[in-house]
């Protein structure tokens, strides 16, 4: 069994000035012998926005490949952390 936590740091909550925050989330949980679950939480706020990774390379991408292979556009896709 697995679980995803995802956090959001809200724009008011930041902190005055760039730097990083270590809190604590306590998590109820239905369990009689562990009713709590705490998890550290690490954010770090620059002064300006970077992206991880720092490029992405996609190479020669094909027109008239993709129009013969449509279903290798999905294979483009790429994720940025911000």
């Amino acid at each position: 069994m697995s679980y995803r936590l995802s956090l959001t740091l809200k724009a008011t909550a930041r902190p005055a000035r760039p730097g990083r925050l270590d809190d604590t989330i306590t998590l109820v949980t239905s369990s009689r012998e562990h009713p709590f679950l705490e998890v550290r939480a690490h954010t770090k706020l620059n002064e300006r926005v970077h992206t991880f990774p720092d490029s992405i390379d996609f190479g020669t991408i094909s027109i008239d490949y993709l129009k013969a292979h449509p279903e290798m556009v999905e294979s483009l896709a790429n994720s940025l952390m911000v």
